[in-house]
């Protein structure tokens, strides 16, 4: 039996022992506990300074992680091929360091310096990092290129960006790597369906770039909520969303309490990617897209139904309240505690916060109790890439493989708990992140929408207008030339 059956089929405690046992460098390699490394440890400590910069209470209470995690991570990486290369650097661009990079964070060094030793002990490597946008990689690969020179071995850009760099050739076809694996438990399965099409692959997200920042999530009041339905309301949003019970109509039945509050909003849409959320959140897809397949629309005009009802619900709660149909008149309302449910990705949450109120965090509601979390992933989460002309291909894949791997779990935690000193104001909301970020849902409209505006205007674009006007004129249209342009884009005899 091989180690990827176990690890699928016998996550249990008497596992985890039998591995620990008989893995027989994992004490003087492996991972260490989470937030507290044994110095023999390869993902012990670097010794710098690991507190973040901000000020806290001592009863501050870090959320709850999961202890096993590093223990998978171990696991994963070792599972992977055996490969020395010899000392060689490998380097990564990245529009944003703090996941990847020891020295760009306090709080995060420990975990990312453990993190990438393991992978260079494993590959025998030494990897370098370097910052740049999305402008400068293309140029530099381009450049690159013509003097027959390598740029880099990966770039990690924003996902609404991949288009840009696929219509220019900047990108290698990760399927064709050897001994890559896209469908690998660290790897992000819906961002290889968003990524890929026909015989092509990408680019593909996983453990070592979560999508907590990027994925839609219910920003809340919690000091509204407090006020019509007492601190056990608070307590029993947070317990449904953990047992997995959170839906739309468990939403409404605590809206109906704020809509009885004098000068309170029971919801107000900051517009933007809401209704693609929504649409998300409830089980609709955007895009069908994977391997093998030519991308195509995923939605009819009936499929649309619930997404608009949910849009129109949410606008006469706001309306009814004396909101504006605007974004910026919700976003302030918000702000000044009128408001008790909005919803965005969490990199709204500093422009939401207020001194007014404190403000929690849920995942998307789900259409029935047992269904699924969708939280639909936005254009500035981060995807891995290999640029033409990176070289040794197989290290390319090996050591991209390996940076998921060892990033099992414990890195998102360490992420989680660094967003909830930073940015979060409890720790049940911090749990709710690290839910969010597990359900992160990738589509290929946001990757590609961008570069090739009639795939936008055919699936986003189409969702937001028929969603705000309740107008389907021009539909068959849009979709058609949506059809085309992702059919031309995306041939399967590439």
């Amino acid at each position: 039996m091989n180690l990827r059956f176990l690890l699928k089929k016998k996550k249990s405690a008497y596992f985890i022992a039998a591995l620990l046992l008989t893995a027989s460098s994992i004490v003087s390699c492996g991972l260490g506990e989470r937030g507290g490394a044994e110095e023999t440890s390869a993902f012990a400590s670097s010794g710098e300074q690991t507190e973040p910069s901000i000020d806290k209470a001592e009863s501050v209470l870090i959320h709850t992680g999961d202890p096993d995690n590093p223990v998978w991570a171990e696991a994963y990486l070792r599972s992977l091929p055996e490969k020395d290369f010899g000392g060689a650097t490998f380097f990564i661009s990245s529009a944003d360091v703090v996941l990847l990079d020891k020295n760009e964070n306090a709080y995060l060094s420990d975990v990312i310096y453990a993190r990438n030793r393991a992978t260079e002990e494993k590959y025998n490597v030494s990897i370098a990092l370097g910052k740049a946008d999305s402008a400068s990689m293309i140029e530099e690969i381009t450049n690159a290129n013509l003097a027959g020179m390598n740029y880099a071995n990966v770039c990690c850009i924003p996902m609404g960006d991949v288009g840009a760099f696929v219509a220019g050739g900047h990108l290698m076809n990760l399927r064709s790597l050897p001994a890559f694996d896209p469908s690998a438990e660290y790897f992000n399965s819906t961002s290889v369906n968003a990524l890929s099409a026909g015989y092509k692959t990408y680019g593909i997200a996983g453990e070592a770039s979560p999508a907590a920042l990027d994925a839609s999530a219910v920003f809340f009041n919690k000091d509204l909520l407090r006020a019509i339905g007492g601190a056990e309301a608070e307590q029993s949003l947070f317990d449904s969303a953990e047992k997995g019970t959170f839906t739309w109509d468990e939403l409404y039945k605590y809206a109906a309490m704020a809509s009885g509050y004098e000068g309170a909003a029971s919801c107000a849409s900051l517009g933007g990617s809401t209704a693609e959320a929504i649409h998300t959140s409830i089980g609709g897809k955007i895009t069908n897209s994977g391997a093998l397949k030519t991308p195509t629309v995923a939605f009819t005009a009936d499929d649309l139904a619930g997404t608009i009802t949910h849009m129109r619900t949410i606008k006469e709660l706001s309306a009814s309240a004396g909101i504006p149909d605007d974004p910026a008149a919700a976003s302030d309302a918000f702000t000044e505690g009128n408001v008790l449910f909005t919803f965005g990705s969490l990199r709204k949450i500093q422009s939401l916060s207020s001194e007014k109120f404190a403000i929690g965090v849920l995942p998307m509601p789900k259409a029935s109790a047992d269904g699924e979390i969708r939280s639909l992933v936005g254009r500035d989460a981060l995807v891995m890439t290999v640029p033409q002309g990176s070289g040794d291909v197989e290290m390319a894949s090996l050591v991209m493989s390996a940076l998921n791997a060892s990033s099992y779990g414990y890195v998102t935690e360490k992420y989680v708990d660094y967003l909830h000193l930073t940015v979060l104001s409890d720790s049940r909301s911090a749990d709710m992140l690290e839910l969010i970020a597990k359900s992160a849902t990738y589509d290929l409209s946001t990757a590609f929408g961008e570069a090739h505006p009639d795939i936008s205007a055919g699936t986003v674009e189409l969702i937001r207008k028929v969603s705000e006007y309740l107008d389907y004129s021009g539909y068959d249209s849009l979709v058609s030339a949506a059809e085309y342009d992702m059919a031309v884009s995306f041939p399967c005899s590439n």
